[in-house]
């Protein structure tokens, strides 16, 4: 996928569930790492081909994903995606010990 000797490290990563829309049921999950180069650019690769950071778009991710489970593509306007955080016990600890109110 990448060159080791372009690539410094893991910048972030998404973490995507497909689910079905009739039931809860997960029909995919898979991860979208984007990484620092050695030039700082941050990139991920999908498809065969790299993105850059800065200019990944919603819709790029919406198409992926219409691909990836075989969703004929309107746009990638055939799937909803949402944004959300899941916090564990670690995260809580970690960013109370920083806070002056808790």
């Amino acid at each position: 996928m990448y060159s080791e000797s372009n690539i410094i490290e893991m910048e972030t990563s998404l973490n995507c569930v497909v689910l079905s829309d009739k039931t809860s049921d997960s029909l995919d999950t898979f991860s979208i790492d984007f990484y620092k180069k050695n030039d700082n650019k941050i990139i991920t690769e999908l498809r065969n081909k790299s993105y850059d950071f800065d200019k990944f778009k919603v819709d790029q991710l919406g198409n992926y994903i219409c691909d990836r489970n075989n969703i004929p593509n309107s746009g990638g306007s055939a799937v909803k995606l949402w944004k959300v955080n899941i916090v564990d016990e670690v995260d809580i600890k970690e960013k109370l010990k920083d806070e002056t109110n808790v």
